[in-house]
């Protein structure tokens, strides 16, 4: 213990330490003025709100319903940019090699984390490259059979399937998109053989359940309740862990026979990493009071999206679990991005 000597500094090194101190003082102080500068002054022209999809879908029509309100709380035009292509990773690689200074924002749907399993080598990194500014909205898969098919229920179904390996088909927009690994955690779920029919968007997908072509679909409720209640077609179950306000008739999946059965399709906003903080948390007031906005609720319910507000911190951990659960199934489907 007495070899012990306290620490001392000379009055060379003294001075260079105090220094070295002070500058890095200096520098932070600089640097927390200019975050704040830039976060008052924010935003100081128009915003662009990038959907990875063309125009017409779910994602662009929830960007352009909060385009006008957000313009309005903003005090700045808000452009909606649609860069489609790859599954959505045209648009979302453009948003994360953009600037990080709040004027390009991202449009987050299911894909977003689908894609960091379907596509092998993105030149992105979708858990590092962005920062999670809060869910907005979401909706289960309904699934339906035509109104001609003698499946009243979806155990009927599974009933139909286990009893003819096989025989029953579905189909969805497209090999590894949401829809077709919902079917997919059906199947695995259920213990059940059935085919799926990928197709190239939504609309052929239930044109062709309508017809006969394939036993059922998933699809939205926007996609599918007008043929409901048209009685063209009969809904089996909603994917959601919990009855559905659009469509409260309906049974769940977990209801109907599978329990634990959990999926939907949701949007959200990201921007990239390097956002400053304070502009990141002005852009998740404005979103989650825009979509709190009465006018907003109706027109969503409308496209058939239920308002599920979730703020940044809560966002990322969702998309956390939203990577394992995705990334699983396409494990499981064998689903590529060939």
């Amino acid at each position: 213990m007495n070899d012990i000597k306290p620490f001392r500094l000379d009055r060379t090194r003294s001075s260079a330490f105090r220094h070295r101190i002070t500058s890095f003082i200096v520098v932070s102080l600089m640097a927390a003025s200019g975050s704040a500068a830039i976060a008052q002054d924010y935003p100081a022209r128009p915003v662009r709100l990038v959907v990875p999809f063309p125009p017409g879908g779910a994602n662009d029509i929830v960007a352009r319903v909060l385009s006008a309100p957000l313009a309005l709380a903003l005090g700045q035009p808000v452009i909606v940019d649609n860069k489609g292509g790859a599954a959505g990773t045209i648009g979302t690689d453009f948003v994360a090699k953009s600037s990080a200074d709040g004027y390009t924002i991202l449009m987050t749907a299911a894909p977003f984390v689908i894609t960091q399993s379907l596509y092998p080598k993105l030149p992105y990194d979708g858990q590092k490259d962005f920062v999670p500014i809060g869910l907005l909205t979401s909706a289960p898969f309904v699934v339906a059979v035509s109104a001609k098919h003698p499946a009243q229920t979806l155990a009927d179904l599974i009933s139909l399937a286990r009893q003819q390996p096989g025989s029953v088909s579905f189909s969805s927009p497209g090999a590894g998109s949401p829809a077709h690994l919902a079917g997919e955690l059906i199947k695995t779920k259920g213990g059940v053989d059935m085919l799926h029919v990928p197709y190239k968007g939504g609309g052929p997908a239930v044109s062709d359940m309508l017809a006969g072509q394939v036993t059922f679909t998933l699809a939205t409720p926007a996609e599918l309740m007008q043929h409901v209640r048209s009685g063209k077609a009969r809904a089996l179950a909603v994917t959601s862990a919990s009855r559905t306000p659009l469509a409260p008739g309906i049974p769940t999946v977990g209801e109907s026979g599978i329990p634990g059965y959990e999926i939907s399709v949701w949007y959200g906003i990201a921007v990239p990493r390097a956002t400053p903080a304070a502009v990141a948390a002005r852009l998740e007031r404005e979103f989650q009071a825009a979509i709190k906005i009465p006018e907003v609720r109706e027109r969503m319910s409308g496209l058939g999206l239920e308002v599920t507000p979730m703020p940044a911190a809560e966002f990322g951990q969702f998309l956390k679990r939203e990577t394992q659960k995705w990334g699983d199934l396409v494990r499981v489907s064998g689903a590529s991005a060939e």
